[in-house]
């Protein structure tokens, strides 16, 4: 998302934060599609 460089002089706290809830957020939303993919799979069995 941005190095400790950009971190240091281009972005702020708030950025940061934002970036972090970012990849909170998508492997929040990774895991609940694989759990919708594997309990869909197990119904197929």
């Amino acid at each position: 998302m941005a190095t400790l460089g950009e971190l240091q002089t281009i972005y702020d706290a708030e950025d940061l934060y934002d970036m972090a809830e970012l990849l909170v957020i998508d492997q929040h939303n990774r895991y609940v599609a694989q759990r919708a993919a594997d309990r869909e799979a197990r119904s197929r069995q």
